[in-house]
């Protein structure tokens, strides 16, 4: 399935690097890096062709965060006021109602794909 094996840190880049979701959670400083080892030990251990344990996951985690910190990113207003919930690989987005809705979640929708949506109404 993969013609090279990684090595862990490359791998947790690769693996992280190509989730949107992972990224986000990382690059905000909300991930917790033990969960987010676990979810993705599996296809590490396929990218390195090889068991890995859950701490050097961490700890691969921890100095890919580091990094990203390093890094200045575009700063986007569209998520002023908005608050994000994560859940699995649920996102709940909450809104102010004056907020334009339809057009936060185009602006949303245009910073990543592969995103399936469904509304519910706060009573």
């Amino acid at each position: 399935m993969y013609p090279q094996t990684f090595s862990v840190p490359h791998a947790v880049k690769q693996i992280i690097g190509s989730n949107i979701l992972f990224f986000q959670a990382l690059s905000t400083g909300i991930a917790n890096y033990t969960a987010l080892a676990q979810k993705i030990k599996p296809e590490v251990e396929k990218l390195t062709r090889s068991e890995v344990n859950i701490n050097t996951l961490v700890v691969a985690i921890k100095r890919f965060a580091d990094s990203l910190d390093e890094i200045e990113y575009e700063y986007h207003p569209v998520f002023d006021g908005v608050r994000m919930t994560l859940t699995g690989s649920i996102i709940d987005i909450d809104f102010q109602e004056a907020d334009d809705v339809y057009g936060v979640l185009d602006e949303i929708f245009e910073l990543g794909s592969g995103y399936n949506m469904f509304r519910t109404n706060n009573q």
